[in-house]
């Protein structure tokens, strides 16, 4: 049984926030959330940063570690995976996997216009869900890592 994390890795700018995509090997023209396999060394969190940084160059702060979001795919043959939000700190010009994938930070709403994989796609609608109920509490623009109870999320993401 391998454990897969991935990273949110996100960063406010202007009146909105950016989350970091990286294209999928296996599907060229989709965009992913960095991910991976957890090695048996590894806490969960370290894990997540380090896909974070070989898959994109990017690393940053994990914030909120008890309450990563769990997607879980009706597909038998896709894994589970936790993803954690991490507060994007630095950006590198060189990676390990930079020839193998395009890194790009795209706000909410330009992610929801392009072709992303059903993971990253249910988290960006998440999210976007979650920005209207804040934004009707009148709370800031500054994008607040969302904790909430069970009931809200979408049936295929939970907390663990």
């Amino acid at each position: 049984f391998n454990m897969k994390v991935g990273a949110i890795a996100y960063q406010n700018v202007a009146d909105s926030v950016e989350l970091c995509f990286v294209s999928s090997r296996r599907h060229r023209d989709t965009l992913t959330l960095p991910k991976g396999i957890v090695k048996s060394n590894e806490t969960l969190t370290k894990a997540a940063a380090r896909e974070l940084f070989e898959e994109a160059g990017v690393s940053g702060k994990v914030k909120r570690k008890a309450y990563p979001l769990l997607f879980v795919s009706k597909k038998p043959a896709v894994d589970d995976i936790l993803y954690f939000f991490v507060k994007i700190q630095h950006v590198r010009q060189n990676w390990p996997e930079a020839d193998l994938r395009r890194r790009v930070f795209l706000t909410l709403d330009e992610a929801l216009c392009r072709t992303t994989s059903q993971g990253a796609n249910k988290i960006i609608n998440l999210l976007i869900n979650e920005r209207k109920l804040q934004a009707e509490a009148k709370q800031s623009n500054r994008f607040t890592v969302p904790i909430l109870g069970k009931a809200h999320w979408l049936s295929n993401v939970s907390f663990a």
